[in-house]
């Protein structure tokens, strides 16, 4: 690609709809045709896109060296509606089995033990085996509710992430639980909605943690400093000096692809 207003690297492409709103046919359409443009960084988690945004990234990783962020948390409810999801969207036994497994894993966010480094520990065991054809780069805690987010619990995982090489993330967490991290914790990237990164704003330019910003199409018009009518243009003009600061755009279909790319160019 030619001059851009904002690093590639700085670009992040969120997976959540991939394999459940998006096919597998067209998630892999629109994969192959942002890794031509440039784009090798993926957001992702075990359930995504019903279960089975791993395993679209795994099989793009056999081919093409990607980045993946992944986590571990975020609750779902273990229903019969997520289980004909994953059922509509069968791609074959070994993905639909963990799909399952990851949905009745995160039911029990709420007991003690889920949180423990242990369990972390034998989650990610999982997770690096499923995506084992990808480089993961940033692991976050999806989603901890404020009373687990402890000295304890933070310097434990951060440890953790060290010893497997990867970067100690937290995602999806309270105001307070921010603030802790934002003073505390400088080796951290938070992910955070560009609400609440509109709302901490001072905070984060003057700490040293890494931010990747999602849900931003999803809360545009929560948005006052944006032009509503230029909004992906205004997005990326603003950030595009940020050095510690990514963007996660969630992309589904080739003309949003061809919207993020066009915004790119001078």
């Amino acid at each position: 690609m030619s001059s851009t207003k904002i690093p590639l690297n700085n670009i992040i492409i969120g997976t959540s709809s991939w394999g459940s709103k998006s096919s597998y046919k067209n998630s892999f359409a629109v994969s192959k045709f942002l890794i031509e443009k440039g784009f090798n960084q993926f957001d992702s988690a075990p359930n995504y896109g019903s279960g089975y945004s791993h395993n679209i990234l795994n099989i793009i990783g056999e081919k093409q060296k990607i980045l993946v962020n992944t986590k571990f948390g975020q609750r779902m409810n273990f229903n019969l509606y997520e289980i004909l999801k994953r059922i509509y969207r069968f791609n074959n036994f070994k993905s639909f089995i963990n799909s399952n497994y990851n949905l009745y894993n995160s039911s029990k966010q709420n007991e003690k033990k889920y949180w423990q480094i242990s369990n972390i520990s034998n989650n990610y065991v999982r997770i690096k085996k499923h995506l084992n054809n990808c480089n993961i780069k940033v692991f976050y805690l999806h989603s901890p509710k404020s009373e687990v987010i402890n000295k304890n619990l933070l310097d434990e995982f951060e440890k953790f992430c060290f010893l497997n090489n990867l970067k100690p993330g937290i995602a999806n967490i309270d105001n307070d639980s921010l603030k802790k991290i934002l003073f505390n914790y400088k080796n951290y990237t938070i992910q955070m909605s560009l609400c609440q990164y509109n709302d901490f704003e001072k905070q984060i330019i003057e700490s040293d943690n890494d931010v990747h910003i999602n849900s931003i199409f999803k809360l545009k018009y929560e948005q006052d400093k944006f032009d509503k009518n230029k909004y992906l243009e205004a997005i990326i003009e603003y950030f595009k000096n940020f050095k510690k600061i990514k963007l996660v755009f969630g992309i589904n279909s080739i003309s949003r692809c061809n919207d993020l790319i066009n915004n790119l160019k001078y």
